[in-house]
C-alpha cells in the first residue's frame, strides 16, 4: 500500500501548489488510479527555477556537471589551463597567427568558435577565411567525453544560463579562440571575385591568434564609420600585436561589402528568411525578469551570418565529392513546405491578396511575400508566421551519391548541399563534419571509423537533441515571460486574428510573435455563431453582454448589445496575463 509521505498528509494545504516527481509503481486491472511514490517535491508552481527544472526533465536535457572520469581521461594530455600547443604541432599546419584574424560574437558569448580574416589579392579577388575552432584536436573518438558529448549533442541555451555540450574548460577555454592566445582551428580559405562568386577554396587544418574580441555592437559601429579617424579607441576591446583598430575597421568594412553581395545572390536565387521575433531579458541579482526587449539584428550580424553560410556550404561540397561514394556525407537537409498547411495558408490570405500567390519554389515566394508586406506590414507579418508553420525541420543526414539530389537540398537557403562545420563547440554534428574532412584531406585515415549506418544513428540522434533543445529555448523564454507578466500584472498587446474554428480563434501578438488561442466560452458573451461560406471564409459573429456604458465603445455607447464579427486578418487589442496555474492566457479587449 502506497500512501501520502507523513508531511503532505498533516499539511496538505502547504503543498497545493507544488510540483513532484512521482513513480508508477503499480497500476491494478480493477482500479482507475494507479500507485505510486512521490520521489521529489521541485517546490512551488510558477517559480521560475523549479519551471525550467521540470521543462529540463520533460525534454530529456541532461544538466548534470560532467563526471571526472571523462575529464580525467585528458589530465595528462592537457594538466592544466595553461596547456601550450606543442610545437610539433604546429609545424603540421598552416600558421597564420600573424594575419589580422578577429573575432565578432554577441557580447555575453564565452565560446568563441568561429573568427574571421580578410585579404585582397587584387581588384577582381577577396579572400576569405573562416577559422573554426578544431575541436575534433581535443575531442578523441570513442573516448567518455566523446560519447557524453555525442549523447548530449548539442548546448542548450537558455534565458539564464548555458547547458553546454562539452566541459568549460574545453569550451570556454582550450577550443575558445579568445584574443591574444595561440589557436588550433580548422579553416576554409575562400577566394571570391567582386560579383560573391566562388572562385577557389582551401580547406585544412591552421594555428591562428585572434587580434581583438569584438561584440555585434563594436562591428556594428565599424561598419558605420565612414572614417577612421573619428572612431574613438577608447571604447573599442583589447587589440592584440601588431594590429590596429584601423586595420581591422577596413576589413570590417571590406568584409561587409562583400557579405551585402553575398545574401543578395541568396536572396535573389530564392533564398528564403523567416525570421520569429526573439526576446531578451534584464534580470535582476536573483535571477528575475526586470525588463524585456525585441533582440535587434545589425549588420553584423548579418556580416557572420552570410561567412558562416558560405563556409558551410562550400565544405558540404567538399564532403559531397569525397564521401557520397561510400555513403558517409554527412549533410543537413531542409524539406519543402508542409503541403496542407500551405494550402490553408493560401486559403486565407485569398481575400486579402489582390494577386496570386506564388509558392512554387522558394524564391516566387520570396518576391510574393514581399508584394504582401508592401500592401500592408500586418500582411506581411502573418503570412511570415502563417509559412513558419508551414516550415518543416532542417535535419542532419547521411547521404550517398545514389540518392535523389531533391532528398537532400536546403529548401529554406536554396542550396544544392549544405552542412554545418562553423560550431563544433556548441553542435556535436560539427565535430563529425570536422572529423570527415580530416579524413578527406589526409591527416588521418582513422579519425572518424563510423560506418554510413552509424553516421546515420548519429544523425538521427542529433535531431533528436536539437530539436528539444530549440523547445527549451522557446519554453525558457516563455517562462521568463510569464514571470514577467505575472510581476507587471498584465500586458496589453496588438494582436491580428490568425485562424478562425467553430468554438476558438488564434491571435498572433504583434508583440512577441507568439500564437494564442481565445475561446469562446472564455469571452463575456452571451452567444456567438460561427459562419463559413461556399469559399471557405470564416467568421464569427460575438453577441456581448451588456456592460456598464462607461465600458461600452464610444461608437456603441448606446447600444444594449454589441454584435461584433472576427474574422482573419482583424487587428484587435488584447490583454495577456497569468493564472495561478502559471498559465499565459489571453483576453480580447473589444
Amino acid at each position: 500500500m502506497h500512501t501520502l509521505p507523513e508531511i503532505i498528509r498533516t499539511d496538505h494545504s502547504k503543498y497545493k501548489n507544488h510540483l513532484f516527481l512521482a513513480e508508477i509503481v503499480d497500476w491494478k486491472s480493477d482500479s482507475l488510479y494507479p500507485l505510486g511514490k512521490i520521489i521529489k517535491n521541485f517546490g512551488k508552481i510558477g517559480d521560475v527555477d523549479v519551471e525550467t527544472e521540470i521543462m529540463l526533465i520533460s525534454l530529456s536535457i541532461n544538466k548534470d556537471d560532467f563526471p571526472n572520469e571523462a575529464l580525467a581521461e585528458y589530465q595528462e594530455i592537457f594538466p592544466d589551463k595553461d596547456w601550450c600547443i606543442p610545437e610539433a604541432e604546429i609545424n603540421q599546419r598552416k600558421d597564420l597567427r600573424k594575419d589580422c584574424i578577429f573575432t565578432i560574437d554577441p557580447e555575453t558569448a564565452r565560446d568563441l568558435d568561429d573568427a574571421i580574416s580578410f585579404r585582397q589579392l587584387s581588384d577582381d579577388r577577396f579572400e576569405i577565411g573562416v577559422h573554426i575552432a578544431d575541436v575534433s584536436y581535443f575531442i578523441k573518438e570513442d573516448t567518455l567525453l566523446d560519447r557524453i558529448a555525442s549523447d548530449r549533442a548539442t548546448s542548450v541555451y537558455l534565458v539564464s544560463k548555458v547547458i553546454p555540450m562539452l566541459p568549460h574548460i574545453f569550451c570556454q577555454d582550450l577550443c575558445s579562440l579568445n584574443p591574444g592566445q595561440d589557436k588550433l582551428t580548422f579553416s576554409a580559405i575562400i577566394t571570391l571575385n567582386k560579383e560573391g562568386q566562388v572562385v577557389d577554396r582551401w580547406f585544412g587544418r591552421t594555428v591562428i591568434n585572434s587580434c581583438c574580441k569584438l561584440t555585434y555592437e563594436f562591428a556594428q559601429k565599424l561598419i558605420e564609420c565612414d572614417d577612421d579617424s573619428q572612431l574613438d579607441e577608447s571604447i573599442f576591446p583589447k587589440i592584440y600585436d601588431q594590429w590596429s583598430l584601423s586595420d581591422i575597421w577596413q576589413r570590417v568594412r571590406h568584409l561587409h561589402n562583400i557579405a551585402k553581395t553575398l545574401r543578395q545572390n541568396r536572396q535573389d536565387s530564392g533564398s528564403i528568411r523567416l525570421d520569429k521575433t526573439k526576446i531578451t531579458f534584464m534580470l535582476d541579482e536573483e535571477g528575475m525578469p526586470l525588463a524585456l526587449s525585441k533582440y535587434q539584428l545589425r549588420q553584423s550580424n548579418w556580416l557572420i551570418e552570410e561567412l558562416m553560410l558560405m563556409a558551410n556550404k562550400c565544405v558540404a561540397e567538399f564532403l559531397y565529392d569525397k564521401f557520397s561514394p561510400e555513403g558517409r556525407a554527412f549533410l543537413r537537409w531542409h524539406p519543402s513546405l508542409d503541403k496542407f498547411l500551405l494550402r490553408e495558408f493560401l486559403k486565407s490570405i485569398k481575400d486579402i491578396c489582390p494577386f496570386e500567390f506564388k509558392s512554387e519554389c522558394s524564391r516566387s515566394m520570396v518576391e510574393s511575400l514581399e508584394k504582401l508586406a508592401e500592401i500592408d506590414k500586418n500582411f506581411g507579418q502573418i503570412s511570415t508566421m502563417f509559412l513558419i508553420k508551414a516550415m518543416k525541420l532542417a535535419m542532419y543526414i547521411c547521404v550517398s551519391e545514389q540518392d535523389n539530389p531533391l532528398s537532400y537540398r536546403h529548401f529554406a537557403l536554396n542550396f544544392p548541399k549544405y552542412t554545418h562545420f562553423t560550431s563544433p563547440i556548441r553542435r556535436y554534428a560539427d565535430i563529425i563534419v570536422h572529423r570527415l574532412l580530416s579524413v578527406a584531406l589526409g591527416y588521418e585515415s582513422s579519425i572518424c571509423s563510423k560506418t554510413s549506418e552509424e553516421l546515420k544513428k548519429i544523425a538521427e540522434h542529433c535531431n533528436t537533441k536539437k530539436y528539444n533543445a530549440m523547445l527549451a529555448s522557446e519554453k525558457s523564454t516563455e517562462i521568463y515571460l510569464k514571470a514577467y507578466i505575472s510581476k507587471i500584472g498584465s500586458l496589453i498587446s496588438k494582436a491580428i486574428v490568425f485562424q478562425i474554428y467553430d468554438h476558438s480563434f488564434d491571435v498572433l501578438t504583434l508583440t512577441f510573435d507568439t500564437i494564442t488561442r481565445i475561446y469562446m466560452d472564455q469571452l463575456y458573451i452571451d452567444d456567438y455563431e460561427f459562419i463559413r461560406d461556399n469559399n471557405g471564409k470564416r467568421e464569427l459573429k460575438l453577441k456581448w453582454k451588456p456592460m456598464e456604458k462607461q465600458s461600452m465603445p464610444a461608437t456603441d455607447q448606446n447600444s444594449t448589445n454589441l454584435i461584433q464579427t472576427i474574422e482573419s486578418f482583424a487587428v484587435l487589442d488584447i490583454e495577456m496575463i497569468v493564472t495561478d496555474k502559471f498559465e499565459l492566457k489571453v483576453r480580447f479587449l473589444y
